[in-house]
């Protein structure tokens, strides 16, 4: 999966790799974000207008989820007091395995390398695309 992240007013490319190994640890997690969806037609993709001002969305993370641009920003991560209601038996999630329910964040997370530190059990890796 490609995704865009706003780095120093310029966007850098990564490309996710690897899959949800369920370890659960995102699902013990209270992660805070700050949500917004583009306002550009459906065939547009990041770094294709060259006068986007992109200073504004500095440290957000961008990507392509059911046909619109979603910019994610992590506010905060935190231990919870349990887990994600959604989750069940061990670590398997009732919300992940229902294909009809939108949901673009526990879907598509995690969806920013510099997070990954607190992560060390996640199956996901991030690999910066050459520019």
């Amino acid at each position: 999966m490609r995704i865009y992240i706003v780095e120093d007013g310029r966007l850098v490319s990564y490309e996710r790799t690897g899959q949800c190994n369920r370890c659960g640890e995102c699902c013990h997690k209270h992660i805070g974000l700050q949500i917004t969806t583009n306002t550009f037609n459906p065939d547009y993709e990041p770094g294709a207008d060259d006068e986007a001002n992109w200073d504004q969305y500095e440290g957000f993370s961008i990507l392509l989820a059911h046909g619109v641009w979603w910019y994610f920003k992590i506010t905060y991560i935190k231990d919870m007091d349990g887990a994600c209601p959604g989750l069940r038996n061990g670590n398997e999630c009732d919300v992940w395995m229902d294909a009809s329910r939108f949901r673009p964040v526990c879907r598509y997370w995690p969806f920013n390398p510099r997070d990954m530190d607190q992560f060390q059990k996640c199956g996901f890796s991030f690999e910066k695309v050459p520019e």
